[in-house]
């Protein structure tokens, strides 16, 4: 997967998250999704140091 794949892939399901919560609700799902996103990024640092 690509990294323009991989962007389309994650916006989607950020527009499907975002559609699913209810209004109050969404900070929560905001601070979330920034939380995996964290997660991924440092596992792909953690798996792959050369690249940084």
């Amino acid at each position: 997967m690509d990294h323009a794949s991989a962007g389309a892939a994650a916006l989607l399901v950020f527009a499907f998250v975002l559609h699913a919560i209810r209004r109050e609700s969404m900070n929560y799902a905001l601070a979330g999704m920034a939380a995996l996103a964290l997660f991924a990024y440092l596992l792909y640092a953690l798996l792959m140091p050369e690249r940084f």
